[in-house]
């Protein structure tokens, strides 16, 4: 018996349907896998020579002086830090020579390895100079917020148990009422730099000293026991609004975040890296002056942020890439336009919080080629990079390799883990469900999972962000606070914060901590504090509801009290004077309504107070004013920097 010839043709029809119902089938992980194996297997390639260049320096009990020393003997003569106000030009061996003073200087006043100073300086090349000397000499540099007084600026001081305090003449009136009143004992010691030009009553004169400290280096037997997980500075983290929280930054850590700035972002010794963010916060620690002493690129330094000098510096100072925060972005946003910006040569700029909202209209009018946005915390153990100029994203998850250290879990309303009751284990997020980002501990960060610290004498607040069996039995996490959600290739956005802290000009804002403050201002009255959106801004802006059913409380000395008490990011923008009061069972105000109710004049009966800078007085909202804050009118002038 003989089989009926059948057509080729029907075989190769045969063929390609069978194909194509498996391509169809498989399409999602073609599709994924087209769209995010390049992505994937050049991040991993960037991470792998970061990893191994921490592994090496961990190898060699290589610190943060040991490689400033690598990079001044590669390049002595070349420019390291730039003064962007006067051009001041620091090159890599003067630096070098500086420290050394600043390190025999610290030896010979009798400061030891273990020992903390705070070191109390705007942006200037000082200031490198000064912690670059510590850190030879094995003292930890405590990097005090400029923008802090009073009760802030003392507990900055005592948490970090430091010794003695290293102050710009200008920020003097902000210590004098501490130095004199004698708090932090007889021994403690105040030194004050730029005598020259600015006038102050008291501390030791520190350039003075440093005059006749010899230039040469520290001897070995001065140098030998130092190691690459000695506290190198501790930089408080941003929502230090009255009760300052300094983190740990050892050397180990910071050469991690600062080789991501190398390998991550593509910044070489060729560059020139614009920076307006304060040298006290680890943005402009790790991806700025980290990132110029480990590779040799310079670091043009401005004091603090402007606006309408910003294009002009980066002109000027032939500036290659630059650093930013979302807030800047939106101020330069909202500046007449300019010729510099223009005629930049700004390759790229990296940095935080260009949210979706402005991205495309930034890169477009300022003509920026790339932006790396990144996402990171000081005190935590995640740290994620957009490399692919990904329109809005903070970074990634690799939804092709499960071997990311992080990932996001999911949360219910009051921010506590949900887990499965199978398991026990917390609940991964899919793609668009929004959770908790969370970091695994490693073994060698900061003590390991068993004994991990994050915060300098706060023990309790490590532990509450603390997390133990996430994905698996016994691993350990560490809890960001972060609100984020992954599109189907696993990009993530930021969406929020959870608790009641809030995010206002790339600070965290702790409304627990503005309540206690505000509340003592007025005699104990009860307040709650809250941030609210503002079309057109990041973030939130703070908003007080004050309970005043008599009216005693008066807004004037209010408001000049909390310019002293509070930082600038802290201070509402919004006061509403409650005459009724709706307390929880713990005789608090109900924040849910106030939250949802917001500053919507048109239907809140209570009288709403604004002011659209610290400089401003507060003024009764009126609808006017309202809907130019629903149209986005005023975001580009709230909290202008001066």
């Amino acid at each position: 018996m003989s089989w009926p010839s059948i057509d080729p043709k029907i075989y190769q029809y045969g063929l390609w349907t069978g194909i194509g119902l498996g391509a169809l089938v498989e399409y999602p992980n073609f599709s994924l896998a087209f769209n995010t194996l390049g992505r994937d297997l050049s991040s991993f390639w960037k991470l792998g020579r970061v990893l191994s260049k921490v592994k090496s320096a961990q190898r060699n009990n290589v610190t943060v002086p040991d490689l400033f020393a690598q990079s001044a003997q590669s390049y002595p003569d070349k420019a390291m830090v730039v003064q962007v106000e006067t051009g001041e030009t620091w090159t890599f061996k003067e630096m070098d020579e500086y420290s050394n003073q600043v390190a025999n200087f610290l030896l010979k006043q009798g400061f030891r390895k273990g020992d903390v100073i705070a070191l109390f300086m705007v942006n200037q090349p000082k200031f490198i100079g000064i912690m670059l000397g510590m850190a030879k000499v094995g003292v930890t540099g405590a990097l005090i917020n400029t923008n802090l007084n009073a009760e802030p600026l003392e507990e900055s001081v005592r948490v970090a148990k430091s010794k003695a305090c290293i102050f710009n003449a200008e920020l003097g009136e902000g210590l004098k009422s501490l130095a004199t009143s004698g708090k932090f004992g007889p021994d403690f010691r105040f030194f004050v730099s730029d005598l020259s030009r600015h006038f102050n009553e008291f501390g030791e004169d520190f350039d003075l000293g440093l005059s006749d400290s010899p230039k040469t280096p520290l001897s070995v037997s001065e140098t030998k026991n130092l190691h690459w997980t000695d506290n190198l500075i501790y930089i408080y983290t941003s929502g230090t609004t009255g009760l300052p929280k300094p983190a740990y930054g050892d050397h180990s850590r910071y050469i991690l975040g600062s080789s991501l700035g190398i390998h991550g972002i593509g910044i070489s010794s060729s560059d020139r890296i614009y920076c307006t963010l304060p040298l006290y916060h680890s943005s402009g620690q790790w991806m700025a002056l980290g990132v110029t002493i480990l590779s040799g690129a310079t670091l043009l330094l401005r004091s603090k942020f402007s606006a309408t000098h910003f294009w002009k510096d980066c002109v000027q100072y032939e500036a290659t890439c630059a650093q930013y925060i979302g807030e800047m972005c939106r101020f330069l946003l909202g500046t007449p336009k300019c010729d510099e910006e223009s005629r930049h040569q700004v390759k790229f700029m990296f940095g935080v919080g260009l949210g979706r909202q402005i991205w495309p209209e930034f890169v477009k009018r300022f003509k920026i080629p790339k932006i790396v946005e990144m996402y990171g915390s000081t005190e935590g153990t995640v740290g994620v990079m957009n490399i692919r100029n990904k329109e809005g994203s903070i970074g990634f998850i690799s939804q092709l390799f499960d071997v990311m250290p992080f990932g996001l879990i999911k949360v219910d309303k009051t921010g506590e883990p949900i887990r499965s009751s199978k398991t026990g284990l917390c609940i991964r997020c899919g793609p668009h469900e929004a959770g908790e980002l969370v970091g695994k501990v490693r073994d060698d960060d900061r003590g390991g999972p068993d004994k991990f610290k994050a915060y300098v004498g706060k023990t309790e607040e490590t532990s509450k962000k603390m997390l133990k069996n996430i994905w698996k039995k016994g691993d350990v996490g560490f809890r960001t606070g972060d609100i984020l959600v992954m599109d189907d290739h696993g990009w993530l956005f930021f969406k929020d914060r959870t608790g009641d802290t809030f995010r206002w000009r790339g600070e965290n804002v702790s409304t627990a901590e503005v309540e206690s403050i505000i509340s003592k201002l007025i005699g104990h009255q009860e307040v709650a504090v809250y941030g609210v959106e503002i079309p057109g801004t990041e973030g939130k802006a703070g908003m007080a509801a004050i309970h005043d059913p008599y009216g005693t409380v008066e807004l004037k000395p209010l408001e000049e009290a909390m310019r002293k008490r509070l930082p600038k990011y802290a201070q509402p923008l919004f006061i509403r004077i409650l005459k009724d009061l709706d307390l929880t069972g713990t005789y608090k105000l109900m924040k849910k309504g106030l939250k949802s109710e917001g500053y919507d004049v048109t239907q809140i009966k209570d009288a709403i107070y604004f002011r659209n800078s610290s400089k401003f007085s507060y003024k009764l909202l009126d609808t006017d004013t309202w809907l130019q804050l629903q149209t986005g009118a005023l975001a580009s002038k709230l909290y202008q920097p001066e």
